[in-house]
């Protein structure tokens, strides 16, 4: 049974808050994942829930979005955050309620460590829905990194999330949500006791819990959602598999998910959705492990299919698609939505 581990090393940083690492974004680019060997240069603060010069995440951007039967993307709002002393794409990504991912790829080229005071970051809550083909309860968009819970009639929650790491990749698949628990313990896996003999067979809610306050468990045997002890996690690739969310989010979640909940876990690297007769498209990175030095091929394939049913659901509509900017967003993924085509005629 799989469940979700980190590696000693980052559970002994954590807890002596000296975890330091170096990454470029281009790194975030080749694989969405950061593993042991990477260093930041300066301690982060894992349960800071807010920067010094910074309003509440609530305040920041909100989670709940309001939808219609005929629009297909959600949300907004798209900000400038002007950087200050001593802030970093990590901390801001959680105050915004964004994954490590998003923030780094909407600011490509941007040190994620030690950003520059004054440099303006592009922070969106405008997003294109995934599993448009057919609808679910819960949809968790594995390379996006977020999961869409259609809680309400009407109503859309969505949450930054972790997935699994390479080798240990969140499957795809439809299944349900069968159970959930507050205060969780962790039934540690055998694989997971052969690979750390240290570790005890239980671990009891707390601190050292990785399954965070809550857990919510699918028909999918062994995988599960549930909070974290490790927020620095969420938006990348560190799991055994299970699906993590900030300790913040969780709880609204865990309150608001049902049992018998329909979950589809899908790979949409590449979105495209209407807004009235505008159509646009969302691009992300395709895990390294999946199509080696091929990445721009094959997003360019997708791109083009994805584009094509999303056509498909206008037929009405005369469309004239600018294929030059679906270029530009295969070949540098930036996890925004962009306009690509418009209605000429109908």
């Amino acid at each position: 049974m799989k469940n979700c581990f980190l590696i000693k090393s980052w559970l002994i940083i954590s807890l002596a808050l000296l975890y330091t690492a170096t990454v470029s974004v281009d790194e975030v680019y080749a694989g969405l994942k950061l593993d042991s060997t990477v260093k930041e240069r300066r301690p982060l603060l894992p349960d800071s829930l807010t920067l010094k010069n910074s309003p509440p995440p609530e305040i920041l951007t909100p989670r709940r979005f309001a939808t219609t039967p005929d629009d297909e993307l959600i949300g907004e709002k798209k900000i400038e955050h002007l950087v200050k002393a001593n802030e970093n794409l990590m901390e801001l990504a959680r105050v915004y309620g964004l994954g490590f991912n998003e923030i780094a790829l909407a600011n490509h080229g941007v040190d994620p460590w030690e950003p520059k005071p004054g440099t303006k970051l592009t922070v969106s809550s405008v997003r294109i829905l995934p599993g448009l083909d057919e609808q679910a309860d819960i949809i968790i968009n594995i390379p996006e990194m977020r999961l869409y819970h259609r809680w309400q009639t009407g109503w859309i929650d969505t949450y930054a999330i972790g997935v699994g790491r390479e080798g240990f990749a969140t499957p795809t698949g439809d299944t349900s949500l069968v159970s959930k628990r507050a205060l969780p313990s962790w039934y540690v896996p055998k694989s997971i006791r052969l690979e750390k003999p240290e570790l005890p067979a239980v671990v009891l809610p707390g601190p050292e819990n990785p399954l965070g306050s809550h857990a919510l468990y699918l028909a999918m045997r062994g995988y599960l959602l549930h909070g974290t002890n490790q927020p620095f996690g969420i938006g990348r690739r560190v799991s055994h598999g299970c699906i993590r969310l900030y300790p913040e989010d969780v709880k609204t979640f865990f309150a608001n998910a049902k049992i018998g909940s329909k979950v589809r876990l899908v790979h949409e690297p590449v979105k495209a959705g209407w807004r009235s007769d505008k159509l646009f498209i969302e691009v992300y990175p395709i895990f390294a492990e999946e199509v080696g030095a091929n990445r721009e091929a094959k997003l360019s394939a997708l791109a083009t299919s994805v584009v094509g049913k999303a056509l498909e659901r206008r037929p009405d509509l005369v469309v004239q698609v600018d294929w030059s900017e679906v270029d530009r967003f295969v070949n540098k993924p930036d996890g925004v939505p962009h306009q690509i085509g418009w209605v000429v005629s109908e």
